[in-house]
């Protein structure tokens, strides 16, 4: 239930919510594989084509700085925190050593120097493959399989 409700009904004296945080966190998936290819038996995001755009430590460290945890768990409303873990709960799996920071800039010198960059101006970073352009794109955003406008998680993802 959207908080909003939960607020009004709480400043009519209708209930009380009570937040416990569990196990549900927000997870950003990434495909490691390239779905546009194919093997020989039919099957797509095989582990026989890598993701073209992720073999670059660098490339991979930007999404990382440019996924901003804390609007992921504002949408979960009260119960939501930011978290660096995949385990959250019980507690004794939630590690209080790793960490997460969210840096758009750093997230942008890192492209830079993967030679992703902004090459006609267009907002969309681009580089040289194999001899063919290729970009980097807004990526479809869904949660609970419902899509999500980009503006609602900010521009986080796109550096």
């Amino acid at each position: 239930m959207d908080d909003s409700i939960l607020k009004d009904m709480e400043s009519k004296g209708v209930g009380r919510t009570v937040v416990s945080f569990g196990s549900s966190t927000s997870r950003l998936w990434i495909n490691f594989t390239d779905p546009n290819k194919q093997t020989a038996d039919g099957e797509r995001s095989s582990i026989q084509f890598p993701n073209p755009f992720l073999p670059d430590r660098r490339v991979r460290q930007a999404i990382d700085l440019a996924v901003d945890r804390e609007k992921m768990a504002a949408i979960r409303g009260r119960a939501g925190r930011a978290t660096a873990n995949v385990l959250v709960s019980p507690s004794i799996y939630n590690s209080p050593h790793t960490t997460h920071t969210f840096d758009l800039k750093k997230a942008a010198a890192l492209l830079d120097e993967a030679g992703w960059i902004d090459s006609d101006g267009d907002g969309i970073r681009d580089k040289l493959r194999e001899g063919r352009s290729a970009a980097i794109a807004r990526p479809r955003i869904s949660i609970a399989g419902r899509a999500v406008r980009g503006q609602k998680l900010s521009s986080y993802a796109w550096v």
